[in-house]
């Protein structure tokens, strides 16, 4: 908080909720900066549910590799907010990777990062209800790839744009 950078930069170190646990949180309010060389993931190992990150008010918050939010089998519940972030830079977000059963959502709200990264929700095998909603406070957006390649894999996945213009060029 107050300002803080937070640096992990390892080649393959992540920012983690839950790597093997429930009901855990990372909470990075205020920040100046935030930098992660690989993922941040919220809910990674089995059985990981209720995890929780949330990034609010800062200034610059860089995921290289992106965001995955229940990553493997039965890791449901699980969720990550961003929210005030002045740029966000970030190369995916997943919700619902590679194991069954996996439920997340992800709530990206008055960001003002140009470019949406590439979204791929219920990407796992019965990895449904998965949810997530960019509200773009009125911002303008340009999606980083075409709008069919966002990937809706299982039914009772959703993704809600709001308040915002997007392009696409």
């Amino acid at each position: 908080t107050n300002g803080a950078n937070l640096t992990v930069s390892n080649t393959y170190a992540s920012l983690e909720a839950g790597t093997r646990g429930s009901g855990n949180l990372i909470e990075l309010d205020g920040a100046g900066s935030v930098y992660v060389n690989y993922f941040g993931y919220v809910g990674r190992i089995t059985n990981s549910c209720n995890n929780r990150m949330v990034l609010r008010d800062i200034d610059t918050a860089v995921f290289k590799e992106g965001f995955v939010v229940g990553n493997d089998v039965f890791c449901e519940r699980n969720s990550l907010l961003v929210t005030n972030v002045a740029n966000l830079v970030t190369k995916q977000i997943i919700i619902g990777n590679s194991g069954a059963f996996n439920t997340g959502e992800v709530y990206l709200v008055s960001s003002e990062s140009p470019v949406l990264p590439d979204f791929k929700i219920g990407v796992g095998a019965f990895s449904t209800n998965n949810y997530l909603m960019v509200d773009g406070g009125g911002n303008s957006y340009e999606l980083g790839m075409p709008f069919w390649t966002f990937s809706l894999k299982r039914p009772g996945n959703m993704v809600e744009l709001r308040n915002m213009n997007v392009s696409y060029s």
